[in-house]
């Protein structure tokens, strides 16, 4: 999608307007909602965690979430920016950031945008990665599963 229709996805989807780092770690406090990116927004090399179940839409418009840290030891479970993504992800670039993971003896799925994905990912590209993804996993009997946008 072109930056310029913007102002037409707004007049078929209603959402928040996201344009800052804290408007878009403040998806955790409504995750069903609707969003809508209005322009890139660099993290500034700021950690992030995981934030939530997403189940809302976002929408991108062709802009980009950028050089940001993605630290975790010993995790488990779903992991990415968000947990798990059963709304509408679309129109997104992630670009320029480092992703640090170590998987201890546990299930974790884990994907730089989502662990595990029961919704829908449209157009989303990942650019200049740094990653370091160790596994210490002894327990053939726990699953480790790895994708750059979602997990599983």
């Amino acid at each position: 999608m072109l930056k310029e229709d913007l102002e037409l996805y707004a007049k078929y989807e209603e959402g928040y307007e996201i344009s800052t780092v804290e408007e878009f770690l403040n998806i955790s406090n409504n995750p069903s909602a609707n969003y809508i990116l209005t322009n890139n927004i660099s993290f500034n090399g700021m950690i992030i965690e995981k934030i939530c179940n997403f189940s809302g839409k976002l929408f991108g418009n062709g802009y980009a979430l950028s050089d940001f840290m993605m630290n975790a030891s010993s995790i488990s479970g779903n992991y990415g920016i968000f947990n798990s993504n059963s709304g509408t992800i679309k129109d997104l670039t992630l670009k320029d950031f480092t992703f640090n993971i170590s998987i201890s003896n546990s299930q974790a799925t884990v994907g730089i945008l989502t662990g595990k994905n029961t919704g829908i990912i449209d157009n989303v590209n990942i650019e200049g990665v740094i990653s370091n993804i160790t596994s210490n996993k002894t327990d053939s009997l726990n699953s480790f599963k790895f994708g750059c946008i979602a997990g599983d």
